[in-house]
């Protein structure tokens, strides 16, 4: 009998050193999985901050290019503007150079007119 109850004890040890094993097995697996799925996590949230920097940058790209954009369009809107108003200072002083041109040939005409007047006068006096 007392082997028995030794053989029981041994037995009994034997069971309570598989289940501390099995718990610490056990212990070791979920912690292991915990580490995993912790990894996992920071790799979706690096992924993620990647995401949201390549969003950032290509936003920043789309603002820049629209920006040179308008300012493109500003700068062809003044060029445009520029032209315009010397094309129209060119037209008014070509206007001006054409008006005094014919403003000088019409008083050379009336001079001219007035001198063959004159003479015309003086001919006619002589001719008395």
């Amino acid at each position: 009998m007392k082997f028995d109850t030794e053989l029981y004890k041994k037995e009994q040890e034997m069971e309570k050193l598989r289940l501390t094993e099995q718990k610490n097995k056990m212990r070791s697996d979920l912690q292991r999985q915990i580490c995993e799925k912790q990894k996992l996590k920071e790799r979706d949230n690096e992924e993620e901050r990647a995401y949201f920097q390549l969003q950032l940058q290509q936003m920043s790209r789309y603002d820049n290019r629209e920006t040179k954009k308008l300012k493109e369009m500003r700068d062809n809107l003044y060029q445009e503007k520029l032209s315009r108003d010397k094309q129209l200072r060119d037209e008014n002083l070509r206007k001006r150079f054409e008006l005094k041109k014919e403003k000088d040939l019409d008083q050379r005409m009336v001079r001219q007119i007035e001198k063959e007047l004159l003479e015309e006068e003086k001919q006619a006096i002589a001719r008395k």
